[in-house]
């Protein structure tokens, strides 16, 4: 790798953000293109999910499936259960991207690979870089109360976005010296970007009459994205990345998947802007 040849080890810090995740496909496809290659990816929940597909070499085809998700195809995914510790049990979602996207194994992996979970019981912050990638890539995504827990021995686990929505520490626990972390709960809804996406007229009479009550989904995930907005405040303060790249996209629901492409678009832009500054600190 062109990194190798000035000794810098670099460490690509993905998080969490439901939908809003796929910012990180533009991120990648910006690094990509600069020639920028990790030593080592490490993500929670959503950053865990397209960390996986890039160190096991799928990400272009894992971008044009997310391309071509919508609503509906969204929740033909949903293998809904209530007779679990979840809404969802994620059967269907697992297979089709262990099929796809996924190497068999964390360790077999292109790209050495650490991602987040959470031990339920604990609270613990469980980091896996061994085992079945599709178990780990199911833990790390798995939000409380929406997707039932998976279980790996005696633990269950959960989301990892609970504990470490932006795990930068694990970056440098493994010597990483340059550390480019992508933060998605840098807003907590931006009334904007909203209004502009909505801008259609019809679409703002249908919402000026509608007025209804957040559901289910949208009071879990609300409630964790104001959690994790502000321990990744904290926690940056203790582990700060040597570049933050942080996309605008508080307008973006927890599965908002028909924005991929805006979302995308400016996740390719925010890390464009500071490619120059990557390579300064490659040098």
């Amino acid at each position: 790798m062109e990194n190798k040849k000035n000794c810098k080890k670099i460490g690509l810090v993905l998080g969490s953000g439901g939908a809003r995740g796929m910012a990180h496909f533009g991120a990648i496809k910006a690094l990509e293109e600069a020639g920028i290659k990790p030593d080592l990816i490490t993500g929670t929940s959503i950053g865990a999910m397209v960390g996986a597909a890039y160190a096991s070499g799928k990400i272009k085809e894992m971008e044009k499936f997310a391309l071509s998700v919508n609503k509906r195809k969204t929740f033909s995914f949903m293998d809904t259960t209530f007779l679990k510790n979840g809404l969802v049990d994620g059967e269907k979602i697992a297979q089709y991207f262990s099929e796809h996207f996924f190497v068999k194994n964390v360790e077999d992996a292109l790209i050495p690979l650490m991602l987040v979970a959470t031990e339920l019981e604990s609270g613990r912050e469980i980091q896996i870089s061994s085992g079945t990638l599709i178990d780990a890539v199911r833990a790390s995504i798995s939000i409380p109360g929406i997707f039932t827990t998976v279980k790996m021995g005696d633990m269950h686990l959960v989301d990892g976005g609970l504990v470490n929505p932006l795990p930068i520490n694990i970056a440098r626990d493994v010597g990483c010296n340059v550390v480019i972390a992508v933060d998605l709960n840098n807003e907590i809804h931006n009334p904007v970007k909203a209004k502009e996406a909505n801008s259609d007229f019809k679409n703002r009479l249908v919402d000026w009459f509608k007025k209804e009550e957040p559901n289910l989904f949208e009071v879990i995930a609300n409630s964790i994205k104001i959690m994790e907005k502000k321990i990744t405040e904290a926690n940056l303060k203790e582990y700060p990345a040597d570049i933050l790249i942080q996309p605008e996209l508080g307008h973006v629901k927890l599965f908002d998947f028909h924005k991929t492409e805006s979302s995308i678009k400016e996740g390719y832009e925010k890390t464009k802007e500071v490619i120059p500054e990557i390579k300064k600190l490659m040098q």
